[in-house]
C-alpha cells in the first residue's frame, strides 16, 4: 500500500489496545538508555513487537483482499441505483466512470467514457482527469502527450490533470517526466500541486525511488518546503507524510527538526503503540542522545 498511496495516512496498529504514553524522564525516573548499552536491534523489535498481534505477510494480503471486496460491494451498489445508464446524469456518469477506475475496472471506466460520448455528452475537466487516470496509470508517457493535447481540444489541464500523471510517474521511477511536468505546470501557472501529489514527490525522493543527486541536508529542505505547501494550500499533513519528514530529517542528522515533525504531526495522530512509531521515537531518541554526547546539543533540551 505504501506504493500506491504514499499520501495516504498512517497504517492501523496491529493491536486492538492502545498502551498510554509513557512519561518523560525527571525526577524520580529513570534517565534515557545509553546508545552503547542499547540491545540489538533484532532483540529491540522483538521487545517493541511484544503483546502486539502482528499480522503475517499473507494475513496481510488478505485484509487487503477484504477491503478491496468491501470497495466492490459498495461501487456496484451504486452501479445498480444508476441503470440504465442512458437516464443517468452526466454528473452520476462521472462518479461510475471514476468510480470503476478506484476499483479496477478499467473496461467498464472506458465503457461509461464511450456512452457518454454517444450521448453527445460536452467533456468537462473532471472527465478528461478520469480518462488521463486511467490512461496515465499503465503509461505515464501517454498521460503527458494526452496533456499536450488538451490544449488543442480547447480544455485547460489543472492541477488535477498535472498531478495524476506526476503521481503515476512516479510510480514508474521517470524522475525526467517528473520534471519535465512540474516545469510545464508552472508554465501555465499552475503552482499548487494536489496533496497526493505533494505526498508522492516527497516519499520519492526520500525512498530514492525518483533517482537525485540531492545531499540528505537538500533533500530535508524540499520536505520541508513540500509540508510548506501542503499547510499555505490549508491541509493538514499527515502522519504518513510526517514519517517521510522525519526521515529526511535523521539521514541529515538533524534530531531537532526529527523531533518535531513527529510531536506536532504524528504524536498524536497515529496509534501510540504501532510499531513503526515506536521505531520511529527510537530513532529519534538515539540521535538526540548522540547530539548530546558529541556536544552539539545540550542535555536538558535534549531530554
Amino acid at each position: 500500500g505504501e506504493d500506491d498511496h504514499p499520501a495516504s495516512d498512517a497504517p492501523s496498529t496491529h493491536s486492538t489496545s492502545t498502551p498510554p504514553p509513557q512519561p518523560a524522564p525527571g525526577p524520580g525516573r529513570p534517565e534515557p538508555p545509553d546508545v552503547a548499552s542499547a540491545p540489538p536491534e533484532h532483540e529491540t523489535e522483538e521487545r517493541e513487537l511484544e503483546g502486539f498481534d502482528a499480522l503475517t505477510y499473507p494475513e496481510l494480503l488478505e485484509r487487503e483482499a477484504d477491503f478491496r471486496r468491501f470497495a466492490a460491494r459498495v461501487f456496484d451498489a451504486y452501479y445498480e441505483t444508476k441503470v440504465p445508464l442512458e437516464r443517468a446524469r452526466h454528473f452520476d456518469l462521472n462518479t461510475l466512470a471514476r468510480g470503476a477506475t478506484v476499483v479496477g475496472r478499467v473496461d467498464l471506466c472506458m465503457s461509461v467514457l464511450m456512452h457518454m460520448r454517444e450521448r453527445d455528452i460536452k467533456f468537462d475537466i473532471r472527465d478528461v482527469n478520469v480518462a488521463l487516470g486511467t490512461i496515465a496509470r499503465t503509461n505515464p508517457v501517454s498521460g503527458a502527450e494526452y496533456i499536450k493535447r488538451l490544449a488543442r481540444s480547447g480544455i485547460e489541464p489543472d492541477a488535477v490533470s498535472f498531478g495524476t500523471v506526476i503521481h503515476s510517474a512516479v510510480q514508474h521511477g521517470n524522475g525526467r517526466l517528473v520534471k519535465q511536468l512540474i516545469r510545464q505546470a508552472r508554465v501555465l501557472g499552475i503552482e499548487d500541486m494536489t496533496f497526493k501529489t505533494l505526498g508522492s514527490l516527497l516519499h520519492a525522493t526520500v525512498t530514492g525511488k525518483l533517482s537525485s543527486d540531492a545531499s540528505p541536508r537538500e533533500q530535508l529542505a524540499f520536505a520541508e518546503s513540500i509540508v510548506d505547501r501542503m499547510l499555505n494550500q490549508g491541509v493538514l499533513p499527515t502522519p504518513k507524510v510526517a514519517w517521510d519528514c522525519v526521515t529526511a530529517a535523521l539521514r541529515a542528522d538533524d534530531p531537532v527538526r526529527a523531533h518535531r515533525f513527529w510531536q506536532v504531526y504524528i504524536k498524536r495522530n497515529a496509534e501510540w503503540g504501532d510499531a513503526v512509531q515506536v521505531r520511529l521515537r527510537q530513532r529519534i531518541a538515539k540521535a538526540l542522545i548522540t547530539h548530546v554526547k558529541m556536544g552539539w546539543l545540550e542535555a536538558k533540551k535534549a531530554q
